[in-house]
Protein backbone atom coordinates (compact mmCIF):
# COMPACT_ATOMS: atom_id res chain seq x y z
CA UNK A 1 0.00 0.00 0.00
CA UNK A 2 0.98 3.64 -0.34
CA UNK A 3 3.41 4.88 2.27
CA UNK A 4 2.91 8.52 3.38
CA UNK A 5 5.89 10.80 3.91
CA UNK A 6 6.55 14.54 4.02
CA UNK A 7 8.87 16.40 1.74
CA UNK A 8 11.86 17.84 3.60
CA UNK A 9 13.13 20.94 1.90
CA UNK A 10 16.84 21.32 2.56
CA UNK A 11 17.98 23.66 -0.17
CA UNK A 12 16.86 26.64 -2.22
CA UNK A 13 15.14 25.72 -5.47
CA UNK A 14 14.23 28.34 -8.02
CA UNK A 15 11.54 26.82 -10.21
CA UNK A 16 10.33 29.43 -12.67
CA UNK A 17 7.91 31.58 -10.72
CA UNK A 18 8.42 30.14 -7.23
CA UNK A 19 11.11 30.00 -4.58
CA UNK A 20 11.14 27.03 -2.18
CA UNK A 21 13.01 28.04 0.98
CA UNK A 22 13.28 27.10 4.65
CA UNK A 23 10.68 29.05 6.60
CA UNK A 24 12.19 32.09 8.33
CA UNK A 25 11.40 32.94 11.95
CA UNK A 26 8.83 35.75 12.40
CA UNK A 27 10.14 39.19 13.27
CA UNK A 28 10.26 39.95 16.99
CA UNK A 29 7.65 42.33 18.35
CA UNK A 30 4.97 41.40 15.80
CA UNK A 31 1.53 41.57 17.34
CA UNK A 32 0.09 38.02 17.37
CA UNK A 33 -3.48 39.31 17.11
CA UNK A 34 -2.77 40.81 13.69
CA UNK A 35 -1.50 37.63 12.07
CA UNK A 36 -3.79 35.61 9.80
CA UNK A 37 -2.98 31.92 10.40
CA UNK A 38 -3.12 29.76 7.27
CA UNK A 39 -6.13 27.57 6.68
CA UNK A 40 -5.47 24.03 7.91
CA UNK A 41 -7.10 20.85 6.64
CA UNK A 42 -6.97 17.32 8.03
CA UNK A 43 -6.16 14.83 5.29
CA UNK A 44 -7.80 11.95 7.15
CA UNK A 45 -11.01 13.96 7.73
CA UNK A 46 -11.57 15.52 4.29
CA UNK A 47 -10.01 13.33 1.63
CA UNK A 48 -12.13 10.20 1.39
CA UNK A 49 -13.46 9.88 -2.14
CA UNK A 50 -11.98 13.22 -3.21
CA UNK A 51 -9.58 12.01 -5.89
CA UNK A 52 -9.35 13.16 -8.53
CA UNK A 53 -12.02 15.88 -8.39
CA UNK A 54 -11.16 17.81 -5.22
CA UNK A 55 -8.07 16.37 -3.63
CA UNK A 56 -5.76 19.40 -3.80
CA UNK A 57 -5.77 22.23 -1.24
CA UNK A 58 -3.74 25.33 -0.47
CA UNK A 59 -2.97 26.92 2.88
CA UNK A 60 -4.29 30.22 1.46
CA UNK A 61 -5.86 31.31 -1.83
CA UNK A 62 -4.95 35.00 -1.65
CA UNK A 63 -1.31 35.56 -0.77
CA UNK A 64 0.79 38.71 -0.59
CA UNK A 65 3.98 38.63 -2.63
CA UNK A 66 6.75 37.44 -0.34
CA UNK A 67 4.43 35.62 2.09
CA UNK A 68 4.60 31.86 2.62
CA UNK A 69 2.06 29.27 1.48
CA UNK A 70 1.90 25.52 1.00
CA UNK A 71 0.14 22.95 -1.18
CA UNK A 72 -1.40 19.80 0.29
CA UNK A 73 -3.17 16.88 -1.37
CA UNK A 74 -5.07 13.78 -0.43
CA UNK A 75 -3.73 10.26 -0.26
CA UNK A 76 -4.97 8.53 -3.44
CA UNK A 77 -5.42 5.23 -1.61
CA UNK A 78 -8.74 6.66 -0.36
CA UNK A 79 -9.88 6.84 -3.98
CA UNK A 80 -8.70 3.46 -5.24
CA UNK A 81 -10.96 0.48 -4.51
CA UNK A 82 -9.85 -1.53 -1.51
CA UNK A 83 -9.69 -4.81 -3.45
CA UNK A 84 -7.16 -3.42 -5.87
CA UNK A 85 -3.45 -2.88 -5.32
CA UNK A 86 -1.74 0.42 -6.11
CA UNK A 87 1.97 1.12 -5.76
CA UNK A 88 2.92 4.79 -5.69
CA UNK A 89 5.83 5.92 -7.78
CA UNK A 90 5.70 9.69 -7.19
CA UNK A 91 3.67 12.91 -7.28
CA UNK A 92 4.36 15.68 -9.76
CA UNK A 93 3.29 19.27 -9.11
CA UNK A 94 2.51 21.63 -12.01
CA UNK A 95 1.65 25.31 -12.22
CA UNK A 96 0.24 27.50 -15.01
CA UNK A 97 0.95 31.23 -14.64
CA UNK A 98 -0.12 32.05 -18.24
CA UNK A 99 -2.29 29.07 -19.19
CA UNK A 100 0.42 26.52 -20.07
CA UNK A 101 1.23 23.85 -17.47
CA UNK A 102 4.85 23.89 -16.29
CA UNK A 103 6.53 21.18 -14.23
CA UNK A 104 7.41 22.42 -10.74
CA UNK A 105 8.59 19.55 -8.49
CA UNK A 106 8.33 15.84 -7.63
CA UNK A 107 7.87 14.24 -4.24
CA UNK A 108 6.69 11.09 -2.45
CA UNK A 109 4.99 13.18 0.24
CA UNK A 110 1.52 14.67 0.55
CA UNK A 111 2.50 18.33 0.58
CA UNK A 112 4.86 20.88 -0.87
CA UNK A 113 5.58 23.54 1.70
CA UNK A 114 7.66 26.67 2.24
CA UNK A 115 6.56 28.28 -1.03
CA UNK A 116 6.35 31.97 -1.79
CA UNK A 117 5.88 34.06 -4.93
CA UNK A 118 8.27 36.87 -5.89
CA UNK A 119 5.86 38.75 -8.20
CA UNK A 120 2.13 39.43 -8.67
CA UNK A 121 0.22 36.81 -10.65
CA UNK A 122 -2.86 34.59 -10.73
CA UNK A 123 -1.64 30.99 -10.92
CA UNK A 124 -3.30 27.58 -11.33
CA UNK A 125 -1.91 24.44 -9.67
CA UNK A 126 -2.51 20.70 -10.09
CA UNK A 127 -0.95 17.45 -8.85
CA UNK A 128 -0.49 14.28 -10.91
CA UNK A 129 -0.09 10.88 -9.21
CA UNK A 130 2.06 8.28 -10.98
CA UNK A 131 2.10 4.62 -10.02
CA UNK A 132 1.27 1.01 -10.84
CA UNK A 133 -2.33 -0.15 -10.64
CA UNK A 134 -2.82 -3.94 -10.41
CA UNK A 135 -6.15 -5.42 -11.42
CA UNK A 136 -6.82 -9.15 -11.76
CA UNK A 137 -3.14 -9.93 -11.41
CA UNK A 138 -2.15 -7.62 -14.25
CA UNK A 139 -0.15 -4.44 -13.44
CA UNK A 140 -0.87 -1.25 -15.36
CA UNK A 141 1.15 1.96 -15.25
CA UNK A 142 -1.35 4.69 -14.49
CA UNK A 143 -1.74 8.26 -13.34
CA UNK A 144 -4.43 10.40 -11.73
CA UNK A 145 -4.71 14.16 -12.06
CA UNK A 146 -6.10 16.29 -9.27
CA UNK A 147 -8.48 19.19 -9.45
CA UNK A 148 -7.09 22.60 -10.37
CA UNK A 149 -6.86 25.33 -7.77
CA UNK A 150 -6.17 29.02 -8.33
CA UNK A 151 -4.09 31.26 -6.06
CA UNK A 152 -3.89 35.02 -6.49
CA UNK A 153 -0.59 36.62 -5.56
CA UNK A 154 -0.92 40.35 -4.95
CA UNK A 155 1.60 43.05 -4.24
CA UNK A 156 1.83 43.23 -0.46
CA UNK A 157 0.70 46.24 1.56
CA UNK A 158 3.23 47.91 3.79
CA UNK A 159 2.44 48.59 7.43
CA UNK A 160 0.88 51.88 8.47
CA UNK A 161 3.36 54.33 9.98
CA UNK A 162 3.76 57.68 11.71
CA UNK A 163 1.24 56.94 14.48
CA UNK A 164 -0.34 59.70 16.52
CA UNK A 165 -0.10 59.57 19.51
CA UNK A 166 3.55 58.68 19.00
CA UNK A 167 4.53 55.20 20.14
CA UNK A 168 5.05 55.24 23.92
CA UNK A 169 3.53 58.70 24.40
CA UNK A 170 2.44 59.56 27.98
CA UNK A 171 -0.35 61.82 29.28
CA UNK A 172 -2.78 61.20 26.41
CA UNK A 173 -6.42 62.38 26.49
CA UNK A 174 -9.06 59.94 27.74
CA UNK A 175 -10.85 60.29 24.36
CA UNK A 176 -7.90 60.32 21.95
CA UNK A 177 -8.05 60.56 18.19
CA UNK A 178 -5.72 57.93 16.73
CA UNK A 179 -4.22 58.62 13.31
CA UNK A 180 -1.59 57.27 10.90
CA UNK A 181 -0.23 57.83 7.40
CA UNK A 182 -2.11 56.41 4.41
CA UNK A 183 -0.74 53.18 2.91
CA UNK A 184 -0.51 53.07 -0.92
CA UNK A 185 -2.88 50.45 -2.28
CA UNK A 186 -5.02 50.23 0.85
CA UNK A 187 -8.70 51.03 0.66
CA UNK A 188 -9.54 50.47 4.35
CA UNK A 189 -7.98 49.94 7.79
CA UNK A 190 -8.95 47.64 10.66
CA UNK A 191 -8.44 49.45 13.97
CA UNK A 192 -7.49 47.52 17.11
CA UNK A 193 -7.33 48.93 20.66
CA UNK A 194 -7.18 47.50 24.18
CA UNK A 195 -5.14 47.37 27.38
CA UNK A 196 -3.86 43.82 26.78
CA UNK A 197 -0.53 43.60 24.90
CA UNK A 198 -1.01 39.98 23.79
CA UNK A 199 -4.42 40.16 22.13
CA UNK A 200 -5.59 43.40 20.56
CA UNK A 201 -9.36 43.89 20.25
CA UNK A 202 -10.93 44.79 16.90
CA UNK A 203 -12.82 48.09 17.08
CA UNK A 204 -13.80 49.21 13.57
CA UNK A 205 -13.05 49.15 9.85
CA UNK A 206 -12.68 52.64 8.39
CA UNK A 207 -11.73 54.10 5.05
CA UNK A 208 -9.94 57.15 6.47
CA UNK A 209 -6.74 57.43 8.49
CA UNK A 210 -8.04 58.48 11.91
CA UNK A 211 -10.25 56.97 14.61
CA UNK A 212 -11.65 58.56 17.79
CA UNK A 213 -11.62 56.13 20.70
CA UNK A 214 -14.37 55.70 23.26
CA UNK A 215 -13.63 57.08 26.76
CA UNK A 216 -10.63 55.28 28.25
CA UNK A 217 -9.44 54.73 31.81
CA UNK A 218 -7.16 57.34 33.32
CA UNK A 219 -3.49 56.57 33.98
CA UNK A 220 -3.60 53.37 31.92
CA UNK A 221 -1.42 51.92 29.17
CA UNK A 222 -3.15 51.07 25.88
CA UNK A 223 -2.03 49.15 22.79
CA UNK A 224 -3.37 49.88 19.30
CA UNK A 225 -2.82 49.24 15.62
CA UNK A 226 -4.23 50.24 12.25
CA UNK A 227 -4.00 47.37 9.78
CA UNK A 228 -4.08 48.26 6.10
CA UNK A 229 -6.08 46.08 3.72
CA UNK A 230 -7.74 45.97 0.32
CA UNK A 231 -10.09 43.56 -1.42
CA UNK A 232 -7.30 41.00 -1.79
CA UNK A 233 -4.94 41.10 1.18
CA UNK A 234 -4.02 42.47 4.58
CA UNK A 235 -0.72 44.03 5.60
CA UNK A 236 1.18 41.44 7.64
CA UNK A 237 4.04 41.44 10.14
CA UNK A 238 3.05 44.83 11.58
CA UNK A 239 3.76 45.99 15.12
CA UNK A 240 1.32 47.59 17.52
CA UNK A 241 1.87 50.96 19.25
CA UNK A 242 1.32 52.09 22.82
CA UNK A 243 0.32 55.19 24.73
CA UNK A 244 -0.55 55.99 28.33
CA UNK A 245 -3.54 58.09 29.31
CA UNK A 246 -3.28 60.98 31.73
CA UNK A 247 -5.31 61.40 34.89
CA UNK A 248 -8.08 63.59 33.53
CA UNK A 249 -8.09 67.11 34.95
CA UNK A 250 -4.72 67.86 36.52
CA UNK A 251 -3.26 64.65 35.10
CA UNK A 252 0.45 63.87 35.43
CA UNK A 253 2.39 62.43 32.50
CA UNK A 254 3.76 58.91 32.37
CA UNK A 255 2.71 55.47 33.56
CA UNK A 256 2.12 55.65 37.33
CA UNK A 257 3.71 53.46 39.96
CA UNK A 258 1.51 53.21 43.05
CA UNK A 259 2.61 53.10 46.68
CA UNK A 260 -0.36 51.53 48.49
CA UNK A 261 0.20 53.31 51.81
CA UNK A 262 1.92 56.49 52.97
CA UNK A 263 1.44 58.66 56.06
CA UNK A 264 2.29 61.67 58.15
CA UNK A 265 -0.10 61.02 61.00
CA UNK A 266 -0.39 60.21 64.69
CA UNK A 267 -1.44 56.60 65.28
CA UNK A 268 -2.59 54.29 68.06
CA UNK A 269 -0.48 53.86 71.20
CA UNK A 270 1.33 57.16 70.75
CA UNK A 271 2.87 56.16 67.40
CA UNK A 272 4.02 58.78 64.88
CA UNK A 273 3.90 57.50 61.32
CA UNK A 274 6.03 58.98 58.53
CA UNK A 275 6.90 57.89 54.97
CA UNK A 276 10.09 58.29 52.94
CA UNK A 277 10.09 57.54 49.21
CA UNK A 278 13.12 56.38 47.25
CA UNK A 279 13.39 56.70 43.45
CA UNK A 280 16.06 55.16 41.22
CA UNK A 281 16.35 56.04 37.52
CA UNK A 282 18.06 53.13 35.69
CA UNK A 283 17.65 54.74 32.25
CA UNK A 284 20.27 56.67 30.29
CA UNK A 285 18.15 59.85 30.28
CA UNK A 286 17.02 62.35 32.89
CA UNK A 287 13.51 61.54 34.13
CA UNK A 288 10.88 64.20 34.85
CA UNK A 289 8.99 63.08 37.97
CA UNK A 290 5.69 64.15 39.49
CA UNK A 291 3.23 62.64 41.95
CA UNK A 292 -0.35 62.54 43.11
CA UNK A 293 -1.32 62.14 46.73
CA UNK A 294 -4.40 59.88 46.97
CA UNK A 295 -6.08 60.58 50.33
CA UNK A 296 -8.06 57.90 52.13
CA UNK A 297 -11.81 57.67 51.71
CA UNK A 298 -12.75 59.25 48.39
CA UNK A 299 -12.63 59.47 44.61
CA UNK A 300 -9.18 60.73 43.62
CA UNK A 301 -9.74 60.97 39.86
CA UNK A 302 -9.05 64.70 39.99
CA UNK A 303 -6.20 64.63 42.48
CA UNK A 304 -3.78 67.45 41.63
CA UNK A 305 -0.43 66.73 40.03
CA UNK A 306 2.60 67.96 41.95
CA UNK A 307 6.04 68.26 40.38
CA UNK A 308 8.94 66.63 42.15
CA UNK A 309 11.63 67.51 39.63
CA UNK A 310 14.24 65.71 37.55
CA UNK A 311 16.08 62.53 38.47
CA UNK A 312 19.33 62.26 36.53
CA UNK A 313 20.28 59.18 34.55
CA UNK A 314 21.54 56.47 36.88
CA UNK A 315 20.81 58.59 39.96
CA UNK A 316 18.67 58.02 43.05
CA UNK A 317 16.47 60.51 44.90
CA UNK A 318 15.21 60.27 48.49
CA UNK A 319 12.02 62.16 49.41
CA UNK A 320 11.97 62.29 53.20
CA UNK A 321 8.65 62.52 55.05
CA UNK A 322 6.83 62.83 51.73
CA UNK A 323 3.52 63.92 53.32
CA UNK A 324 5.06 66.04 56.05
CA UNK A 325 4.53 69.76 56.66
CA UNK A 326 7.67 70.66 54.73
CA UNK A 327 6.76 68.37 51.86
CA UNK A 328 3.45 67.53 50.20
CA UNK A 329 0.80 67.58 52.94
CA UNK A 330 0.31 67.55 56.71
CA UNK A 331 -1.24 64.96 59.03
CA UNK A 332 -2.51 62.77 56.22
CA UNK A 333 -2.69 59.10 55.22
CA UNK A 334 -3.42 57.53 51.87
CA UNK A 335 -1.60 56.28 48.79
CA UNK A 336 0.79 57.79 46.25
CA UNK A 337 1.03 57.65 42.47
CA UNK A 338 4.51 58.39 41.12
CA UNK A 339 4.73 59.49 37.46
CA UNK A 340 7.88 59.64 35.38
CA UNK A 341 8.92 60.18 31.77
CA UNK A 342 11.14 57.08 32.13
CA UNK A 343 10.55 53.91 34.14
CA UNK A 344 11.75 54.22 37.73
CA UNK A 345 12.37 51.76 40.52
CA UNK A 346 10.07 53.01 43.30
CA UNK A 347 10.28 52.01 46.94
CA UNK A 348 9.19 53.50 50.24
CA UNK A 349 9.57 53.09 53.98
CA UNK A 350 6.79 53.91 56.41
CA UNK A 351 8.04 54.05 59.99
CA UNK A 352 7.11 54.92 63.55
CA UNK A 353 9.20 57.69 65.06
CA UNK A 354 9.98 56.50 68.58
CA UNK A 355 13.36 56.20 70.30
CA UNK A 356 14.87 55.85 66.86
CA UNK A 357 12.50 54.41 64.24
CA UNK A 358 10.68 51.15 63.60
CA UNK A 359 9.68 50.77 59.96
CA UNK A 360 8.39 48.65 57.11
CA UNK A 361 9.34 48.68 53.44
CA UNK A 362 6.45 49.24 51.02
CA UNK A 363 7.35 48.69 47.35
CA UNK A 364 5.76 50.54 44.47
CA UNK A 365 3.68 48.64 41.92
CA UNK A 366 2.26 49.54 38.49
CA UNK A 367 -1.45 48.97 38.00
CA UNK A 368 -0.66 45.85 35.93
CA UNK A 369 0.50 44.10 39.12
CA UNK A 370 -2.73 44.78 40.99
CA UNK A 371 -5.01 41.92 42.00
CA UNK A 372 -7.96 41.63 39.61
CA UNK A 373 -11.05 39.51 39.20
CA UNK A 374 -9.95 35.89 39.17
CA UNK A 375 -7.70 33.82 41.45
CA UNK A 376 -7.89 34.51 45.17
CA UNK A 377 -4.89 35.55 47.25
CA UNK A 378 -4.08 35.28 50.94
CA UNK A 379 -2.70 37.56 53.66
CA UNK A 380 -1.17 35.33 56.31
CA UNK A 381 0.61 35.42 59.70
CA UNK A 382 -1.86 37.93 61.11
CA UNK A 383 -2.44 38.65 64.81
CA UNK A 384 -5.08 40.54 66.79
CA UNK A 385 -4.51 40.41 70.56
CA UNK A 386 -2.90 42.33 73.39
CA UNK A 387 0.50 42.06 71.76
CA UNK A 388 -0.30 42.90 68.13
CA UNK A 389 -2.89 44.55 65.91
CA UNK A 390 -3.50 43.99 62.19
CA UNK A 391 -4.42 46.77 59.79
CA UNK A 392 -5.50 45.93 56.23
CA UNK A 393 -5.45 48.39 53.35
CA UNK A 394 -6.35 48.68 49.69
CA UNK A 395 -5.61 51.05 46.85
CA UNK A 396 -7.66 51.13 43.67
CA UNK A 397 -5.22 51.94 40.80
CA UNK A 398 -7.95 52.27 38.17
CA UNK A 399 -10.37 54.88 36.93
CA UNK A 400 -13.45 52.80 37.75
CA UNK A 401 -14.75 51.43 41.05
CA UNK A 402 -13.34 48.23 42.57
CA UNK A 403 -14.79 45.76 45.08
CA UNK A 404 -12.86 43.30 47.23
CA UNK A 405 -14.24 40.62 49.55
CA UNK A 406 -12.38 39.40 52.65
CA UNK A 407 -12.93 36.08 54.40
CA UNK A 408 -11.22 36.09 57.82
CA UNK A 409 -9.92 32.92 59.46
CA UNK A 410 -8.43 32.21 62.86
CA UNK A 411 -5.21 30.35 63.40
CA UNK A 412 -7.18 27.12 63.92
CA UNK A 413 -8.84 27.50 60.51
CA UNK A 414 -12.19 28.67 61.84
CA UNK A 415 -14.14 31.02 59.56
CA UNK A 416 -14.67 34.22 61.56
CA UNK A 417 -16.67 36.20 59.02
CA UNK A 418 -16.73 37.98 55.67
CA UNK A 419 -16.32 41.66 54.83
CA UNK A 420 -16.70 43.56 51.56
CA UNK A 421 -15.34 46.97 50.58
CA UNK A 422 -15.96 49.05 47.45
CA UNK A 423 -13.36 51.64 46.47
CA UNK A 424 -13.98 54.62 44.25
CA UNK A 425 -11.50 55.45 41.45
CA UNK A 426 -7.97 55.81 42.84
CA UNK A 427 -9.25 55.58 46.41
CA UNK A 428 -7.07 54.35 49.26
CA UNK A 429 -8.71 52.72 52.28
CA UNK A 430 -7.20 51.26 55.46
CA UNK A 431 -9.16 49.36 58.11
CA UNK A 432 -7.55 49.34 61.53
CA UNK A 433 -7.71 46.20 63.69
CA UNK A 434 -9.47 44.30 60.92
CA UNK A 435 -10.37 41.28 63.08
CA UNK A 436 -12.33 43.50 65.46
CA UNK A 437 -14.78 44.03 62.59
CA UNK A 438 -15.96 40.42 62.98
CA UNK A 439 -14.88 39.12 66.41
CA UNK A 440 -13.61 40.14 69.85
CA UNK A 441 -11.78 36.84 70.20
CA UNK A 442 -8.01 37.03 70.15
CA UNK A 443 -6.41 35.82 66.92
CA UNK A 444 -2.92 34.38 66.52
CA UNK A 445 -1.48 33.41 63.15
CA UNK A 446 -4.73 34.06 61.27
CA UNK A 447 -5.21 34.56 57.57
CA UNK A 448 -7.49 36.52 55.23
CA UNK A 449 -8.58 35.28 51.82
CA UNK A 450 -9.00 38.10 49.29
CA UNK A 451 -11.27 37.96 46.23
CA UNK A 452 -11.74 40.90 43.86
CA UNK A 453 -15.21 40.93 42.28
CA UNK A 454 -14.90 44.20 40.35
CA UNK A 455 -11.94 46.24 39.09
CA UNK A 456 -8.51 45.74 40.62
CA UNK A 457 -6.78 46.53 43.93
CA UNK A 458 -3.36 46.65 45.50
CA UNK A 459 -3.80 45.07 48.94
CA UNK A 460 -1.64 44.78 52.05
CA UNK A 461 -1.65 44.01 55.76
CA UNK A 462 0.43 45.72 58.43
CA UNK A 463 0.90 43.82 61.70
CA UNK A 464 2.00 46.26 64.42
CA UNK A 465 3.67 45.39 67.73
CA UNK A 466 1.53 47.14 70.35
CA UNK A 467 4.49 47.56 72.72
CA UNK A 468 7.19 48.93 70.41
CA UNK A 469 5.13 50.18 67.50
CA UNK A 470 7.25 48.06 65.14
CA UNK A 471 5.25 47.21 61.95
CA UNK A 472 5.56 44.25 59.57
CA UNK A 473 4.32 44.77 56.01
CA UNK A 474 2.62 41.76 54.36
CA UNK A 475 1.62 41.52 50.71
CA UNK A 476 -0.95 39.02 49.43
CA UNK A 477 0.34 35.77 48.01
CA UNK A 478 -1.05 33.46 45.37
CA UNK A 479 -2.91 30.38 46.58
CA UNK A 480 -1.47 27.39 44.72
Amino acid sequence: MLKKSLLTVVCILVLGLFAVQPLAAPASGVTPALTNPPETRSTDMTCFGNWPTSGLFASAYQVAVGDWFSLEWCDPEYYIASNNYFVLDHFEVYYAPVGNWIYMDSTMGLELEYLRAPSPATVDFKVVVYGTYEYGGNPFATKFTSNTITIKFSTGLRCAGNPSPADGAPGISLTPTLSWDAVPGADAYDVYLCDNPTQLVYKATITGTSYTAEPLNANSRYYWAARAKNSDIYATGCNSWTFTTGGGSGGCSGTPVFIPAAAHIEGSGGSHWRTDVGLYNPSSSTASVSLKYLPQGGDNSSAPCQTIGPVSAGASLLLSDILGPDARDDNKAGGLAIFSSYALVVNSRTYNQAAGTYGQGIPGHPASQAMGVGPQRVLSQLHENSGFRTNVGFLNPGGTSATVELTLFGGDGSNLGTLSYTLQPFEQKQIGQIYRQVTFTDVKNGRIILAVTEGSVLAYASVVDNTTGDPTYIEPQNIY
